[in-house]
């Protein structure tokens, strides 16, 4: 963001899997999930290959990858993974800047591996 305005290009540019077609997806098995892999399915020809249900369990095809797929409808804060999601993750507007490694740590320490 740049003056409180989304910069949609420059999004484009740094994430361009996002309007990639045909990719594999995983969706949260709730409705907005459903609505997601639906919409992702019909205009761009993405293939629901997996469930996530937010930290707890993972459904996948056989001899598919998490890291080839796109998660959505789930924020994934590891760097070799691609999501979408929506939820309130950033709570400060002036800290923007997200570290993987420091969320994994916090995790651990709290008993969650990931």
């Amino acid at each position: 963001m740049n003056d409180d305005k989304i910069n949609y290009d420059e999004i484009l540019e740094k994430y361009p899997w996002l309007l990639a077609e045909n990719q594999n997806a995983i969706i949260s098995p709730d409705a907005d999930g459903m609505l997601c892999g639906l919409f992702m399915s019909h205009f761009l020809g993405w293939k629901i290959v997996g469930y996530y249900d937010n930290g707890k369990n993972l459904i996948l095809k056989k001899g598919m990858s998490a890291n080839e797929c796109v998660f959505l409808d789930s924020e994934i804060y590891r760097s070799n993974i691609k999501s979408i999601g929506h939820h309130i993750s950033l709570f400060r507007q002036n800290n923007t800047n997200i570290s993987h490694e420091k969320y994994r740590v916090e995790l651990q320490k709290r008993g969650l591996d990931i």
